[in-house]
């Protein structure tokens, strides 16, 4: 299950109905025992919000910026991690 890139976008404003969207997807994937993946994630602000949300996953340009195949496998193959704040 994942949460939209629109949905991650906007849900870090805790006002909006995006963030209840958010909020009801992490929710609900976690009572029927489902991995959920946040999509779209381009800031510091979103994914503290997912963070609270207790979203265990996302991806993003806040992230990782997408990289070539060859590059991939030297990442997969040298075991490089990210920090993630």
């Amino acid at each position: 299950m994942s949460t939209s890139r629109a949905t991650t976008r906007t849900a870090a404003r805790t006002r909006t109905r995006s963030a209840r969207h958010a909020g009801a997807i992490v929710a609900m994937a976690s009572a029927l025992e489902l991995e959920v993946t946040a999509e779209g994630v381009e800031t510091k602000e979103q994914l503290r919000h997912l963070k609270r949300l207790h979203c265990p996953r996302a991806q993003g340009f806040h992230l990782a910026r997408p990289i070539s195949a060859p590059a991939m496998n030297r990442l997969i193959t040298n075991a490089k991690r990210w920090p993630v704040d």
